[in-house]
């Protein structure tokens, strides 16, 4: 007897006129190889469903020792949330890829003289929060306002005690940080994870970064070998102290 994902599968089988139905096809099959991979007796069912490509695509739901897992992948990358009975204490540097401070005051280097940013702006106008936008003039003569809004303002100014304006005006990641923020400290990149399909199924802190001490969360991961590293890790885990 077919189990759900096999069932799923039969009656949402992409057409063969798309250009992506043999992605797809591989994407089912690599859901059926997680679970066999993580040891699952239980057959592995379709929680939901999204859209990458044209195609219906499953959230696959996989039982774990713990809790559960939901995965989707929109042919880009695989994203895995899970939700347990405990928060699992697992090492971030398993989870994420790491940066060092001298990174950190790269990319702010990289936002400041953006000229999509504050490449147009002084030093003056940048460190005083009251001002909200210069003028520029470009090559031909014309000009135009460059403009940040208060709350944006605030985030730049806020840079060495706060990675917010990273996650909120330059990348959709988040820098999660590990002691008090300077040259000591460690600090670890999570990507946007995609949730389409996930967020129908679950709370809203399910769908946040996971960080220590969370018993749910979510990963953005490459493929399914990054994916069932991470299951792996947190199906072994223990409870965080």
């Amino acid at each position: 007897m077919a189990d759900p994902l096999d069932a799923w599968m039969h009656f949402n089988k992409p057409g063969d006129t798309m250009y992506w139905k043999e992605a797809a096809m591989q994407q089912f099959e690599a859901f059926k190889r997680l679970a066999d991979q993580l040891g699952v007796t239980e057959s592995c069912s379709v929680a939901g469903d999204h859209t990458s490509k044209s195609i219906r695509l499953p959230v696959v739901e996989i039982p774990g020792a713990h809790g559960r897992f939901l995965l989707r992948d929109n042919f880009h990358g695989m994203n895995l949330c899970f939700q347990w009975e405990f928060a699992p204490d697992i090492d971030l540097s398993q989870c994420y890829g790491s940066m060092t401070w001298d990174d950190y005051l790269a990319v702010m280097k990289k936002k400041r003289e953006s000229g999509m940013c504050y490449g147009h702006w002084t030093d003056e106008e940048m460190d005083d929060p009251r001002i909200l936008r210069v003028q520029v003039t470009r090559d031909n003569g014309s000009t135009y306002w460059s403009k940040v809004s208060p709350e944006e303002k605030d985030r730049w100014l806020n840079r060495m005690t706060s990675t917010e304006w990273y996650t909120r005006d330059w990348s959709s990641g988040k820098i999660i940080v590990v002691g008090t923020m300077g040259p000591g400290c460690k600090m670890y990149v999570a990507g946007h994870a995609f949730a389409e399909g996930i967020s129908r199924i679950v709370s809203g802190d399910a769908l946040k970064c996971w960080e220590p001490g969370m018993k749910e969360g979510i990963f953005a991961l490459g493929d399914a070998n990054g994916a069932l590293a991470v299951m792996q890790m947190i199906n072994k885990a223990e409870a965080a102290p």
